[in-house]
């Protein structure tokens, strides 16, 4: 019996193995730099549905290459709807490095599907790099001036693209550093407007500018990045009056004159100092509220008919009822047979108050059923 136990417990567990979602990741051993080339993946024992596919290589933390989805951009961008499980578990994807490298690198790749749930699977590739000689490509350069001509140059290589780069946790309250990568600019300078939005408002400052103070993130850095390549870190902090916020928002690059605009999304954390202090600050305005509806209580004139109906009604309609406040006693609430109810003077009044305007009510009524008797 137990030798039956412990081959079924394997044949669970292999079951398992080989149910989890893994990946095939083959590209190959030969790479030139700034060569294009094609890296598989291939999904396994991933639900149907559409996925997007992330291929980000780095070396050493840094990018080092670029994709082709429709044009070049970098490593950092998914590339939507690559892999369709009910067609094909498997796509091909063209990219080249654009950067000098070791040769041994680091890639994260991160598949999305459409619910936005992701998965990370991270491959070490061990390549053969090697560099174009200077003939090689002086004669790829003349190759592409014949066959685009002056009119048809590739507009990927000219295009304005940036990367923004920021530590993992963004935490409300406190300072952080965005990293902004500019490449293809023309050789002159450029003013940059970095802001965080959420729905619409946004809720950063940044900080620097001529003055060295924060300003809000509506306005522009002038002369802040020279072309044609640039890269240059912008302090950040969350608006003091969005402390509260927490949960996802979006990040904007914009560069003037160009009116070049890059978005991505960022996700902000809450400061557990400032949620306490939120929580001391709204436990005193409470209790601000209560002390002075207990003083108003304390100060009403029981001589006075129409200030009793007020008072009356009010306490009928507000939504802080009387409830009490219930001492249990003992380690177990089984055990409790009683409950022992603490009531303030103001409090008491406030009981009191409804049985007295029902009782003057009473006593009206009553002597109006005399008068009209006698007459």
């Amino acid at each position: 019996m137990k030798k039956w136990s412990c081959l079924l417990l394997m044949l669970l567990c292999t079951g398992f193995v080989m149910a989890e979602e893994n990946i095939d990741f083959n590209y190959p051993s030969n790479i030139k730099i700034g060569e294009e080339f094609e890296i598989t993946v291939s999904l396994n024992n991933f639900d149907l549905g559409v996925y997007d596919i992330k291929i980000d290589i780095k070396d050493s933390g840094e990018r080092v290459a670029r994709i082709f989805d429709g044009n070049w951009k970098s490593t950092m961008y998914y590339v939507n709807d690559a892999i369709d499980i009910s067609v094909n578990n498997n796509s091909d994807f063209k990219l080249k490095i654009t950067e000098n490298c070791s040769e041994n690198l680091d890639a994260d790749i991160k598949t999305r599907d459409s619910n936005n749930n992701v998965r990370v699977f991270t491959e070490f590739m061990e390549i053969n790099l090697d560099s174009k000689d200077e003939n090689e490509e002086n004669d790829e350069i003349e190759d592409s001036e014949e066959e685009d001509g002056e009119d048809n140059e590739e507009e990927s290589q000219d295009e304005i693209y940036a990367e923004i780069e920021w530590d993992d946790e963004i935490i409300n309250g406190e300072e952080f550093d965005i990293e902004i990568k500019i490449y293809n600019l023309e050789d002159e300078e450029y003013d940059v407007r970095l802001w965080i939005e959420e729905h619409g408002d946004v809720i950063s400052d940044r900080y620097g500018d001529e003055s060295d103070e924060w300003r809000s993130g509506r306005y522009y850095l002038k002369e802040f990045l020279n072309g044609p390549r640039d890269e240059e870190e912008i302090t950040l902090r969350i608006r003091p009056e969005y402390r509260d916020f927490e949960g996802d928002a979006e990040i904007y690059l914009k560069l003037r004159p160009s009116g070049y605009v890059e978005e991505d999304d960022i996700e902000i954390l809450e400061n557990q100092e400032i949620e306490e202090e939120l929580d001391d600050d709204r436990e005193e305005e409470e209790n601000d509220k209560k002390n002075k509806e207990e003083r108003d209580f304390e100060n009403i004139n029981l001589n006075n008919p129409d200030e009793l109906k007020k008072r009356a009604e009010l306490m009928a309609n507000s939504e802080n009822k009387i409830t009490g406040n219930v001492i249990r006693l003992g380690k177990k609430s089984e055990d409790i047979k009683t409950q022992v109810v603490y009531e303030t003077k103001t409090e008491k009044i406030k009981r009191y108050l409804i049985y007295l305007f029902a009782l003057l009510c009473i006593a009206i009524a009553v002597l109006l059923i005399f008068k009209k008797t006698n007459f």
